[in-house]
Parts: C-alpha cells; sequence; structure tokens
C-alpha cells in the first residue's frame, strides 16, 4: 500500500513534527 507513498510518507513525517513543535517548543 505505501510502496509509492514516499512522498505522502515525509509529508505525514514533516506533519508529526510540527505538532511535536506545537505541543512543547521548548524542544527547539
Amino acid at each position: 500500500m505505501f510502496r509509492r507513498d514516499t512522498r505522502n510518507r515525509g509529508l505525514s513525517a514533516a506533519l508529526i513534527v510540527a505538532l511535536l513543535v506545537q505541543s512543547s517548543p521548548g524542544l527547539l
């Protein structure tokens, strides 16, 4: 299913990072 979703995988990772930054801005 996710063999061709390499770009979508990167986008999901970026969204996860954004959520982490919003939930805990102290990391940066």
